[in-house]
């Protein structure tokens, strides 16, 4: 599974301001000043890292047997690693993980949670199996949340403890199902690969 990260709502404006004292006496005099300032919006760099902390775009999940799709027990940690934090009044982040272009939601409908394969059948790719996201190296553990594809539902990270200085690592895990609707026979085996964008806010 392919993801990007994109940090958004990074921008720089110039404010000009002039003041003018001018009063009607021949002992005044007028000073200009005018006052130039770049305003950013606070911003981290923010990198997908795999359970081995090195960079990536792809989280690699292996091979997968159809009976650990019945089983959910496939899962893959990874993180996003939150670095040279500055400027951030509310301290926070929302993630929201979309399908890219060409990608679709699984099940039937496209309308559920999880992510569908990018890749037909007739390219070699398997078909009802779909991958979630989740919050936590634990999906559905204490304190998981999982990323919906079909609602694309923000989730809010806190980002209190990171800096300039020091990083925030941000635990996320993807699971290997079987599609929502489907059962275990309907599952063909072929190649999976489901391309995401993460976007990311700062507050």
């Amino acid at each position: 599974m392919k993801l990007k990260v994109i940090a958004t709502l990074i921008a720089t404006v110039a404010v000009g301001v002039s003041f003018n004292s001018n009063f009607a006496s021949a002992s005044t005099t007028s000073a200009s000043l005018t006052v130039n300032s770049n305003l950013t919006m606070g911003t981290c760099s923010a990198q997908v890292l795999d359970s081995s902390n090195k960079a990536t775009d792809t989280v690699a999940v292996g091979n997968v047997y159809i009976s650990e799709l019945a089983a959910k027990s496939k899962v893959q940690p990874f993180k996003i690693r939150f670095s040279d934090c500055a400027g951030l009044p509310g301290k926070s982040a929302q993630l929201v993980l979309a399908p890219r272009p060409g990608t679709n939601c699984a099940g039937d409908q496209s309308n559920t949670a999880g992510f569908a394969n990018s890749i037909s059948s007739a390219n070699g790719g398997s078909s009802r199996a779909a991958v979630e996201v989740w919050t936590t190296t634990t999906p559905e553990g204490s304190g998981s949340q999982q990323f919906s594809c079909v609602q694309r539902n923000v989730i809010t990270v806190d980002l209190s403890n990171a800096s300039t200085t020091q990083p925030y690592d941000y635990d996320l895990s993807a699971r290997m199902i079987i599609a929502e609707g489907r059962t275990v026979n309907d599952v063909l085996p072929g190649e999976f690969l489901s391309p995401t964008t993460f976007t990311i806010t700062y507050q």
